[in-house]
């Protein structure tokens, strides 16, 4: 089958085959929202590039707050809003 495209799968570790475009088995498991993130930050971390402009203290919050990832090296608007919520019992 020419259309067959092997697909992996970082919640359940298995690879999975997909029959293409056309004719879907339909027991394909996309990415979940945390694992796209953490994936999407980390091939940001990793290759060194620079956030988009628009979002770029979203990523950055997520990157040094959510993940810790290096929160030392955290710009001063993100320790703020981080200090802020520090505040609140959540």
């Amino acid at each position: 089958m020419g259309g067959d495209k092997v697909l992996w799968q970082p919640n359940s570790g298995d690879v999975g085959k997909s029959e293409g475009q056309n004719g879907s088995d339909g027991e394909e498991e996309g990415w979940d929202v945390p694992s796209s993130f953490t994936m999407l930050l980390g091939i940001i971390y990793c290759v060194n590039l620079e956030y988009p402009r628009a979002m770029k203290y979203s990523f950055e919050f997520l990157q040094r707050v959510v993940m810790k990832i290096k929160p030392d090296e955290a710009s001063a608007r993100v320790h703020g809003v981080r200090n802020k919520l520090l505040r609140y019992k959540l």
